[in-house]
């Protein structure tokens, strides 16, 4: 039981780092990233979200 709580946390800290690092780009507005939300049809505010 041990064993798979240790594995549950590792892999969800790993996910949630990986989730941090893609929202990066859209809370600091990177060109690129405002140019991919536009072309989607979201409005500029969607990215702070």
């Amino acid at each position: 039981m041990r064993k798979n709580k240790i594995i549950y946390w590792i892999v969800t800290v790993i996910f949630s780092v990986f989730m941090g690092f893609t929202a990066i780009p859209d809370v600091m507005l990177v060109p690129d990233a405002v140019k991919f939300m536009h072309h989607l049809g979201y409005p500029n505010y969607l990215p702070y979200l």
